[in-house]
């Protein structure tokens, strides 16, 4: 009590300095934060903290020691101690700190500022504090993981085969996936054929899920490589993107012998194919015409080379007797 007293004595005599009109006597502490709704990220492109500033402010006429404490459910940094000046004002910050993923909550928190001391000496005859409060909220978000088999694949032509993507939720709450092949189109032109190109899903915090993507390759004339590429983002934040990629290589289509046939002697697939159907004068024919093309083109080689006019006309009669002898030979080509 008579410390108390002592301490009431000191305060008075220590304001006697400062007209009556203007001072507050008794120490006091105002307590202001710039909001009472505190928004934490924990997502990991968020820092995971959030930062509220507050000013204490001392509207007596005496030099006050200030104890700064806080209540909430989750981590949190800020002074212990503040020396506010007469009629002055202090900024100090409160931040909070939530653990990585932490659950989607709100919670409550408490700031309170307690005068300890005025002019050096320990306050303690009559209570002088003030108290802030407002709601810490974990934000939700979805977060994913995208994987598939990176190896290299070889597939021959016109054959079908099935990717299977592989989607990871990190987030802390579950929510919708999309999936889509990238550069469908320019797949498509090239010849594949796909059942879906694009898929959702909806998958729970921590969860995996496997889609499946069944194709058809093309029959490209040569062996070529393509790159398969799936990427995925969450419906809630689009701008969260991960791709995944492999390298197809597709053997070239196998060569027809029929159009082959048909091509060394100027023919497409279609009339090739009658002259066959019609039977073994219709083969005999096509022989026939094969044997007389590579004669032909021989004797045109034959010609190119000879060197005088007497020379080529000998050379015409020898070609002239080939198609004689062609003529009086029977050819037999059995039954077909």
């Amino acid at each position: 009590m008579r410390r108390a007293l002592l301490a009431a004595v000191v305060v008075l005599l220590s304001s006697f300095s400062v007209p009556a009109t203007s001072a507050q006597v008794l120490p006091e502490v105002i307590l202001n934060c710039e909001q009472t709704d505190i928004n934490i990220d924990v997502s990991p492109s968020g820092g995971r903290t959030a930062t509220l500033n507050c000013i204490a402010e001392n509207p007596s006429s005496l030099t006050e020691d200030v104890d700064i404490s806080v209540e909430v459910d989750i981590g949190n940094s800020y002074p212990s101690s503040l020396t506010i000046p007469p009629n002055g004002e202090t900024e100090f910050q409160v931040t909070f700190i939530a653990d990585a993923n932490a659950q989607p909550m709100s919670m409550v928190f408490n700031i309170t500022a307690e005068v300890t001391a005025v002019n050096g000496i320990i306050w303690s005859w009559a209570s002088a504090d003030d108290e802030f409060s407002g709601n810490v909220h974990i934000l939700p978000f979805h977060y994913i993981a995208l994987d598939m088999n990176s190896m290299t694949r070889n597939l021959e032509a016109g054959k079908a085969d099935t990717v299977l993507v592989e989607l990871t939720n990190q987030g802390n709450e579950a929510g919708e996936f999309n999936v889509f092949l990238n550069e469908e189109m320019i797949l498509e032109n090239a010849g594949f054929v796909w059942e879906q190109y694009s898929a959702t899903v909806t998958i729970d915090t921590d969860e995996t899920v496997t889609l499946s993507f069944n194709f058809t390759a093309p029959s490209p004339e040569e062996a070529t490589e393509f790159q398969i590429e799936f990427c995925g983002y969450a419906k809630s934040d689009a701008t969260n993107e991960k791709c995944d990629s492999f390298k197809l290589n597709v053997e070239a289509a196998p060569k027809d012998a029929l159009g082959t046939v048909g091509s060394v002697i100027g023919m497409d697939d279609e009339t090739t194919m009658m002259m066959i159907i019609g039977g073994g004068g219709g083969l005999g024919l096509l022989l026939v015409m094969m044997v007389v093309l590579k004669v032909g083109k021989a004797k045109k080689r034959r010609i190119a080379s000879l060197p005088a006019e007497d020379d080529f006309d000998d050379e015409l009669d020898d070609f002239d007797d080939d198609f004689d002898e062609l003529d009086d030979e029977e050819l037999d080509f059995g039954d077909l």
